[in-house]
């Protein structure tokens, strides 16, 4: 079974389908099964969305300064070569990310019995930001104010 999943239109499409299907509709953008990761890779960089114009793939020409790797060799492979290639190619696989993921910041999932305490803690989180800001800049009023807004947000 091969489940497929896109966000098409700023919605999330889901498609099941069985390995001789998937590989029958591949022309209509399914990627094509196989056993190679860089295969895999290469479909997903590759793979168009028939709604919208494709975004050109930036190339990235440089390599990796600690084990020099180049962006090239990484589709290849389907494996970064060490920590510092995230850095490196940083702004090359923003695209990747986005079209495998519809965006290219890590949103997580949360557990719906956590999801207030989530919230609560990014707010203070914020207020803490401002807070310091505030304390920065020298304007003890509002830091003032901001002190008492994270001792209220935190008793809750």
């Amino acid at each position: 079974m091969v489940h497929i999943t896109r966000i098409q239109n700023g919605q999330i499409v889901e498609q099941h389908f069985c390995a001789n299907c998937a590989n029958q509709k591949n022309g209509a953008g399914i990627i094509q099964l196989n056993n190679n990761a860089s295969d895999l890779l290469n479909s997903l960089i590759n793979m168009g969305n028939e709604s919208e114009a494709a975004e050109p793939i930036i190339a990235s020409p440089k390599a990796c300064p600690c084990c020099g790797l180049t962006y090239n060799k990484f589709k290849e492979i389907g494996k970064m070569g060490c920590p510092d290639c995230y850095q490196t190619f940083k702004d090359s696989m923003k695209h990747l990310l986005r079209r495998m993921h519809g965006s290219a910041q890590h949103q997580g999932k949360n557990p719906s019995r956590t999801v207030d305490l989530v919230e609560q803690n990014k707010k203070v989180w914020e207020l803490r930001q401002q807070l310091q800001h505030a304390v920065k800049s020298e304007d003890y009023e509002q830091a003032a104010q901001l002190r008492d807004l994270i001792n209220q947000a935190e008793n809750n």
